[in-house]
């Protein structure tokens, strides 16, 4: 059975005022959670599809109310999402707005995404709710954007590495940056993909550069034109390569498998 705590409040002042009841008195109860990735924003995480679709036994997330203060930590197990250091957690007067993130180890976007691990790890989920009661549910959502370039090639080739390079693409600042694209293609030999989050806001522009195994030198396309890279948006370049890196379309998607609206072109 949970604990109830009860706070009254100044309570020798109350028994002294008159006016003064028990309806004053502030329930405190511990913090109820449950948390979902929003429907059709990612994918499971395997080579080929490389996001994270839902919350699985052992993820945590970070929960604190919207006035920051140190968050808790909250791991989710077979009884639900329960404290991760035991106890009570956080507890509420009810109806209040909390945030959470995932990951917990979050600390920005990552310049090299090579790996699925790093990719995840720079692709913030954040949700704002508001407590009904003492239960308050989180509908996840990314806070960065995507690229994905797709290279098809005319003969077999191998994809060895691809990067994106411009300023504030992983911090929003001024200077040059880098990120380091993680492979999706697989074994593929006659598409190549490529994908890493970035930074959103407006004003972009960058350089995208892929080299291929055994290739002479690497080839490149610039984005010239300043765009805006919208949070939870996929920013999709497609390329056919012959001898240079010819761009034939840029499609603009929410992260979702499926879109059901386009937010436009980039180009």
């Amino acid at each position: 059975m949970k604990k109830i705590k009860i706070i009254y409040g100044l309570i020798c002042t109350c028994f002294l005022l008159p006016g003064c009841s028990g309806s004053e008195d502030a329930l405190l109860l511990p913090l109820e959670v449950s948390a979902e990735v929003a429907t059709g924003v990612t994918r499971a995480v395997t080579e080929a599809n490389y996001d994270k679709s839902s919350f699985e036994l052992g993820d945590e997330i970070s929960v604190s109310l919207k006035n920051p203060v140190s968050p808790t930590t909250y791991k989710k197990g077979n009884s639900g999402w329960l404290p991760s250091s035991g106890g009570e957690g956080l507890i509420t007067i009810g109806n209040q707005t909390y945030v959470a993130t995932y990951p917990t180890t979050f600390s920005g976007i990552l310049e090299d995404q090579r790996s699925m691990q790093n990719f995840w790890q720079s692709n913030q989920l954040k949700s704002e709710a508001t407590a009904t009661a003492n239960k308050v549910t989180f509908s996840f959502v990314p806070v960065a954007a995507k690229i994905t370039i797709v290279v098809s090639h005319n003969a077999d080739n191998t994809a060895e590495w691809a990067t994106v390079s411009g300023p504030g693409i992983r911090t929003g600042g001024s200077s040059s940056e880098d990120i380091k694209l993680l492979i999706t293609s697989g074994d593929n030999k006659r598409m190549h993909s490529y994908v890493g989050i970035i930074y959103p806001g407006t004003g972009r522009t960058y350089k995208i550069t892929i080299q291929d195994v055994g290739a002479s030198g690497s080839k490149s396309y610039t984005q010239s034109t300043a765009i805006e890279l919208k949070a939870g948006y996929n920013y999709r370049y497609n390329f056919s390569e012959t001898n240079d890196l010819i761009l034939t379309s840029v499609t603009v998607t929410p992260f979702q498998d499926m879109p059901e609206e386009n937010a436009g072109s980039a180009t």
